[in-house]
Order: structure tokens, then sequence, then C-alpha cells
């Protein structure tokens, strides 16, 4: 990939080496779900993993969407 910008390199790639957020992968509403965790009972939907199309309509399943997390959702181990 190619990057022209005029800002300086270290500002554009500042905060790189410490990678992303913790994310977890949950089934949610039988779909696979990516998640960041915001608090014990919270998770921001950052992707959905799904081989039907449909699954990605869904308005409360967009990435940014928040998940609530109860005792039917199961939760596997982080990536």
């Amino acid at each position: 990939m190619i990057l022209h910008t005029v800002s300086p390199l270290e500002k554009v790639l500042e905060g790189y080496e410490k990678g992303g957020a913790e994310q977890i992968e949950m089934h949610y509403q039988g779909k696979t779900l990516i998640v960041e965790p915001v608090d014990y009972y919270t998770g921001k939907l950052v992707r959905i993993i799904s081989a039907n199309p449909h699954d990605y309509l869904h308005p409360q399943l967009q990435p940014g969407s928040l998940i609530y997390f109860n005792s039917s959702i199961v939760l596997s181990s982080p990536f």
C-alpha cells in the first residue's frame, strides 16, 4: 500500500507499535462476531464473520454497534 501525505511519517505511524485493542470472538444469535470489550457487560462490534450475505444487513449488527453480554452468550479466548 502506498500512502501519499504531507504529514510527517512519525505522526502518521504514531501508536502503531502498541497494536489494537483486545478483541474477542463470540457467538451471538447464531452468528460469529469479533467484539472489543467496552466493560464487563458490553462490547463494541468490530466485524461479522458469516457466509450469509443477509447477516450483514441487520441494523443491530453493524460495526460500532454495542452488544450486551448475558449468560446465553459464549465467549471464546482472545486472539
